[in-house]
C-alpha cells in the first residue's frame, strides 16, 4: 500500500509543478453541476447533451484518467454554456466554481493539458490495476517496472 501512495503522490507532485492548477479546475467543473438540477437543466437546454463531469479524486491522482477524458470530451459544451451565461442568455450561477470554470474555458490549451495528463497517467494506471491486489505479484514486478520506465 505504501508504494501505491508513493506513486499517487509522485504523480500529483509532478502535475502541481506544471502550475496548471488542474485539480482545482476539475473539482470546480464537477461542483458546478453536481446536485443542482436547475443548472443541469440550463446546461442541457443550451448544449443539447447530457454528459457531465465526473468527480475528481485529489488523493488518487493516477485514477483520474476517466475524469480528464470526460473533461476533454465536454470542453466544447462547457465553453458553450459559459458563453451563454456571458451573453446573459442564461442565469449566472455566481459561484466560485463558475468563476473557475469560466477561466478554464478560456484556456486555449486546456484540452492539451488534460491530454498530457492522460498520456502520462494511463501507463501508470495499468500498472496500479495489476499490483493493487493481495495476490503475490512480486515475481512480476521487476519486468513490469522496467517496461513502465521505458514507456513513460
Amino acid at each position: 500500500s505504501c508504494g501505491l501512495h508513493t506513486i499517487h503522490n509522485a504523480f500529483r507532485a509532478g502535475i502541481y509543478k506544471t502550475g496548471w492548477d488542474i485539480s482545482h479546475k476539475l473539482s470546480a467543473l464537477y461542483m458546478l453541476w453536481g446536485d443542482v438540477p436547475a443548472r443541469r437543466d440550463d446546461y442541457e437546454s443550451i448544449t443539447k447533451q447530457n454528459l457531465y463531469p465526473l468527480p475528481f479524486c485529489a488523493h488518487r491522482w493516477v485514477e483520474n484518467v476517466k475524469v480528464c477524458e470526460r473533461a476533454m470530451e465536454i470542453y466544447p459544451y462547457v465553453k458553450q454554456y459559459v458563453e451563454s451565461v456571458e451573453k446573459k442568455e442564461s442565469k449566472d450561477p455566481g459561484t466560485k466554481s463558475f468563476s473557475t470554470v469560466r477561466e478554464w474555458s478560456k484556456d486555449k490549451f486546456a484540452r492539451a493539458k488534460l491530454a498530457f495528463i492522460v498520456s502520462e497517467a494511463k501507463p501508470v494506471e495499468n500498472f496500479l490495476k495489476v499490483y493493487q491486489t493481495d495476490k503475490p505479484m512480486i515475481h512480476f514486478l521487476a519486468k513490469e517496472l522496467e517496461d513502465l520506465m521505458r514507456t513513460t
